[in-house]
């Protein structure tokens, strides 16, 4: 077999992971994705054999553009009958990073981490240039998931500036099935009623008490201040939360909203 026997089977093996690659490539008509990045090992322990085998083509991918790129900063060998093959899959520029499907795939994966640790979708929370100069870094992050998966819904249903790549489909359809992009008027009922809970966090963080139903008589809802117009709304929805929770309201409170009250006020917000 000579000196290099194991150079051959070294290579024999990159071979092998390079045919694999060009065949989910042609088959899915998409890269493979490390699907299982930022994922909790609980959920890496319960990802199927499918995903664990994309993951593994995909960091095998990355390291051999990393061998490409900087051949002194890695271990791994990048082979010329290796190179031949995704040369022929993928074109002499094979190597070089597509930065806006690897960008758009990172926002994919931070989507799922936040629906995943919130059990919701991220919402339109900045609405008004005073709540944007007011908002925290979370509120800011939430509100840009929540453009960036509206923009995906529009590649998918109209034309569009913003392109949805296969691979974050993948992500999505995982994550919420394959109707990802359609929204129904129950999602929407519920993603209004979390915007009043989070304000309503928002305010109880700021003064330090629950708004109050401060407007009780026409002269005084006409005379009021924005800022007095705005507080007795909140005290209005919550008592109508207040009412639904004691099965006293045809107001429906949603699992999401009810965890967020339960974080700002405690677990008898209700009482």
């Amino acid at each position: 077999m000579g000196e290099t026997w194991y150079e051959n089977k070294m290579e024999e093996h990159a071979i092998k992971k390079a045919f694999e690659y060009k065949t989910f490539y042609q088959e899915k008509q998409r890269k493979p994705s490390r699907v299982l990045e930022g994922k909790t090992k609980e959920n890496k322990e319960n990802a199927t054999e499918e995903q664990k085998y994309e993951h593994r083509l995909a960091t095998w991918f990355c390291c051999i553009k990393k061998a490409k790129t900087h051949p002194d900063n890695t271990s791994n060998a990048l082979y010329p009958s290796v190179e031949m093959i995704l040369i022929e899959l993928l074109g002499e520029a094979w190597y070089e990073n597509d930065n806006l499907e690897e960008n758009s795939v990172k926002h994919a994966l931070e989507y799922r981490i936040f629906y995943q640790d919130k059990q919701r979708k991220p919402s339109y929370i900045l609405q008004g240039k005073t709540k944007k100069e007011q908002a925290t870094k979370d509120q800011h992050y939430e509100n840009k998931l929540a453009v960036w998966f509206n923009r995906m819904i529009a590649s998918k249903t109209r034309k569009s500036t913003n392109k949805l790549y296969p691979s974050v489909e993948k992500i999505l359809i995982d994550l919420l099935g394959e109707t990802w992009y359609k929204s129904n008027k129950l999602e929407k009922f519920e993603e209004n009623a979390m915007k009043y809970a989070l304000e309503y966090k928002k305010f109880y963080q700021e003064h330090k008490r629950k708004p109050s139903q401060i407007l009780q008589t026409k002269e005084k809802k006409e005379n009021a201040t924005d800022e007095q117009k705005y507080e007795h709304r909140l005290g209005d929805w919550f008592s109508k939360m207040k009412r639904a929770k004691k099965g006293k309201s045809n107001s429906t409170l949603y699992a999401s909203v009810d965890n967020i009250l339960i974080d700002t006020v405690g677990s008898n917000w209700f009482i």
